[in-house]
C-alpha cells in the first residue's frame, strides 16, 4: 500500500455543511477530474477535551477514494502516535489508529504539496487539510492485578530474552539495550491489561528505530516507529518529460521518449501484481532495439524479492551474487549463521537487453526494492541515479510470548557484495541528484539526469 508520514506546514480548513458534502457525493461520478476533499474528521478539527484514550482517528471524504494509499503527514508540535497501519472501512472513510496522551495537542496532515496518496478512485489526489484537536486530562491509571502482573513479567522477560537472541541489529544500534530494558520494566510490567503492556513494550522498542520491529495483539500491529522520509518522484513531472507514458496496470506504466529510450515505472514488487510486473516481458522483447531502458522504483517500496530477480534478469549475461546474508542465532556479536550468497542468473527463454539502462532510486526505496537495486548494481551497463535508499532490511520473524503477544524481529543482515550492511545508510547511487528544492511536480531532474546518460552513451557507441 502506498503510504505516507511526513513533515510538512499546511493552512487549510474543512469544507462547510454536510447538505454540500452530499451534493458533492451525488456529483462524483459526473465530474471524475475533481479533486476529493475531506468532509469529516473524527475527532473534529478544533476539538478540546478530546479522550486520550480514544484509539481511531476518521477522515471522510466526499467521493469514493482508492483504497491502496493514503498520506496522513505530520505537523507541528505534535504528531499523533500510530499504533498500527491506517485502513480503509468503506470508499469513503479512512482509519488511523493511534496512542494519544492526555493534555496534548495534535496537529496532523491529510496529504500534502509533495504527499499525495489519499487518491480518489480516478487516481486524482485529494485537496491537502490540516487538522488539530486537544485532548483532555485523565486520572492515575491502575496498577496491574497479581495475576496481570505475573503474566506481565513473564511475557516482558521473555521479550527482553527474544531480543538478545533473535533481533539481527543488536549491535549496529549502539544502544545499551539492559539499561533500556530497565529503565522501562516497571512502566511496562505495572500495565493494566495485555493490550496496554503491549503499547508500552513497542514504546520502549521505539529506542530502536527499526521499523521491522512491530508486536501482533489481537489481530492487531503495533509499530514501534514510522518512516518520514521525501518523495523525489511525481508522475506529473515525468508526464512533462515523457506525455506518452501509459498505465498497464496498478502499478505498472511504460512510455518512450521520441528519440527511442524506453520508460518503465514499477510501483511495487508485491506478488499480487506478478502477472503486471512479468508481463513487462513481452514489452521489453518488442523494443529490444532501443536506444536505452529507464527503470523507475523510486516509489517502491519493496515486496517479492523472488519476483524483482525475475525482472532484473533482463540485465545480466551470467551469474552475479548480488547480496549476502546471515541469521542471528543466538546473543552474542558472533553468534550468526556462516554467510550465504544470492544470485540473480540470466533470463532464460527471451534474449535479455544490451543497451544501456538507467534505474532510478531514492528514499522510498526499502527491502526488497533495495535488493533489487543491488542486483542492477551486477547489471551489464546500468546506472543507478536519484538519491540514496532507506536502508531497512530484516526478513522479519514472530516470537510468540507468554501473554500470547507476537513481538516481529528482523531475523537477518542483509549485506552487500562486499559483505558489509546497508542497514541503516541505504544504498548509494552511482549518480547523486539531490531532491532538495525540487517541485517534483513541475520538474524531473532524476529522470532529466538518466536520459542524458542514455543519450551521451549512445553518442559514443555512434561515433565509434
Amino acid at each position: 500500500m502506498r503510504h505516507a508520514l511526513s513533515l510538512v506546514l499546511l493552512s487549510c480548513a474543512l469544507l462547510g455543511p454536510a447538505a454540500f458534502a452530499q451534493k458533492a457525493e451525488d456529483q462524483d461520478q459526473q465530474d471524475p477530474q475533481r479533486a476529493p476533499q475531506v468532509v469529516s474528521v473524527t475527532p473534529q478539527i478544533g476539538a478540546v477535551d478530546v479522550n486520550p484514550y480514544l484509539k481511531e482517528i476518521h477522515v471522510k471524504f466526499d467521493m469514493p477514494m482508492d483504497p491502496e494509499g493514503y498520506s496522513f503527514t505530520t505537523g507541528e508540535p505534535e504528531f499523533p502516535q500510530p499504533t498500527a497501519s491506517a485502513r480503509w472501512i468503506d470508499a469513503y472513510t479512512c482509519v488511523f489508529p493511534v496512542k494519544l496522551k492526555p493534555n496534548t495537542t495534535y496537529h496532523f496532515g491529510v496529504n500534502s504539496q509533495t504527499f499525495q496518496q489519499f487518491r480518489s478512485k480516478w487516481q486524482v489526489p485529494a485537496v491537502p487539510t490540516m487538522c488539530h484537536f486537544t485532548t483532555g486530562a485523565v486520572g492515575t491509571i491502575e496498577p496491574a492485578t497479581e495475576d496481570q502482573r505475573d503474566l506481565n513479567i513473564k511475557a516482558f522477560d521473555a521479550l527482553c530474552d527474544a531480543v538478545r537472541k533473535n533481533y539481527s541489529y543488536l549491535e549496529l544500534r549502539k544502544l545499551d539495550w539492559e539499561k533500556l530494558f530497565a529503565d522501562h520494566r516497571v512502566a511496562v510490567v505495572e500495565a493494566p491489561d495485555t493490550k496496554e503492556w503491549t503499547r508500552r513494550a513497542a514504546k520502549m522498542l521505539t529506542a530502536a528505530n527499526d521499523l521491522h520491529i512491530t508486536f501482533q495483539v489481537d489481530g492487531k500491529v503495533i509499530a514501534t516507529t514510522v518512516r518520514n522520509v521525501k518523495s523525489n518522484y511525481d508522475r506529473s513531472g515525468v508526464a512533462a518529460i515523457i506525455p506518452n507514458v501509459t498505465q498497464l496496470g496498478r502499478t505498472v506504466k511504460t512510455g518512450e521518449t521520441d528519440d527511442g529510450i524506453v520508460y518503465i515505472f514499477i510501483g511495487t514488487w508485491r506478488s499480487k501484481y506478478v502477472r503486471e510486473i512479468l508481463g513487462v516481458d513481452n514489452y521489453l522483447s518488442s523494443r529490444a532495439n532501443a536506444r536505452g531502458v529507464v527503470i523507475d522504483v523510486r516509489p517502491n517500496v519493496g515486496g517479492s524479492e523472488s519476483l524483482a530477480r525475475q525482472f532484473a534478469s533482463w540485465f545480466v549475461k551470467d551469474r552475479r551474487v548480488y547480496a549476502k546474508h546471515v541469521y542471528r542465532r543466538g546473543p552474542g556479536p558472533e553468534d550468526f549463521t556462516p554467510v550465504r550468497e544470492r544470485t540473480l542468473e540470466p533470463h532464460q527463454g527471451l534474449r535479455g537487453f544490451d543497451g544501456p539502462v538507467v534505474v532510478l532510486m531514492g528514499q522510498s526505496n526499502m527491502e526488497s526494492c533495495e535488493e533489487f537495486l543491488l542486483m542492477m548494481k551486477q547489471a551489464d551497463n546500468a546506472t543507478l541515479v536519484g538519491e540514496p535508499s532507506f536502508g531497512s532490511s530484516g526478513n522479519p520473524k514472530p516470537t510468540v510470548l507468554p501473554n500470547a503477544v507476537s513481538v516481529i524481529l528482523p531475523a537477518w543482515k542483509s549485506l552487500k557484495p562486499d559483505g558489509t550492511t546497508f542497514e541503516g545508510q541505504g544504498i548509494l547511487p552511482d549518480v547523486l541528484v539531490p531532491s532538495q528544492g525540487v517541485n517534483f511536480t513541475k520538474e524531473d531532474p532524476v529522470l532529466e539526469a538518466a536520459l542524458k546518460i542514455i543519450r551521451a552513451s549512445t553518442a559514443r557507441q555512434e561515433k565509434e
